[in-house]
């Protein structure tokens, strides 16, 4: 596995190349989220780290990295594409899909059916002993995220929510412990 949050992917298979300086994975095939993935990348000096993975993914296979009780309000299972990349120290985990194929039974706006798109983008910027998310979906939410080590494990400390936002609008993440929560919404049914 790439990141120690990440499932290992079973049954891989694939084909190594390296040089002196290089070291690039052709044709990765493998299980990952409850489907098959297919992977390739690897590291250059001038590039450092990158890959790439497409698949598809099952609601029932996130769940060894989203284990929240939402979850349960999913199912079915959506085609993605998911990167890695490492480049002067600094690593960038990313993570899209267009959840055609997903069916949601959350409240309004965020109940879809398996048929409709819905597209949503996942940025995690690891560090040290801390860690940046940033999430979009579609034009409903945008949010920031930022957790922090804490008794040997990442506890978020800080989040930003914008609900339908505005084009190009920003979000800032609080400058204290907290969570700011602002935007509309034409309907919610709690």
């Amino acid at each position: 596995s790439v990141d120690s949050r990440l499932p290992p992917i079973g049954g891989a298979t694939g084909r190594v190349s390296f040089t002196e300086s290089s070291l690039v994975l052709h044709d990765g095939r493998g299980q990952l989220f409850g489907d098959e993935v297919t992977i390739m990348g690897g590291f250059r000096p001038e590039t450092g780290v990158a890959i790439t993975a497409r698949g598809r993914a099952t609601v029932e296979g996130l769940r060894a990295v989203i284990d929240h009780p939402w979850r349960r309000r999913l199912a079915g299972a959506a085609s993605y594409s998911a990167g890695v990349t490492i480049r002067d120290g600094r690593t960038h985990l990313s993570f899209e899909s267009a959840l055609q194929g997903v069916s949601s039974a959350l409240p309004v706006p965020l109940a879809k059916n398996p048929g409709d798109t819905l597209a949503l983008r996942v940025d995690i910027y690891p560090g040290e002993s801390r860690e940046r998310i940033s999430v979009a979906l579609d034009r409903i939410v945008v949010a920031e995220f930022l957790r922090v080590q804490q008794d040997g494990r990442l506890r978020l400390q800080r989040a930003a929510v914008a609900l339908n936002p505005s084009p190009g609008e920003s979000l800032r993440v609080p400058e204290r412990r907290g969570f700011a929560i602002r935007g509309f919404l034409p309907a919610l049914d709690l």
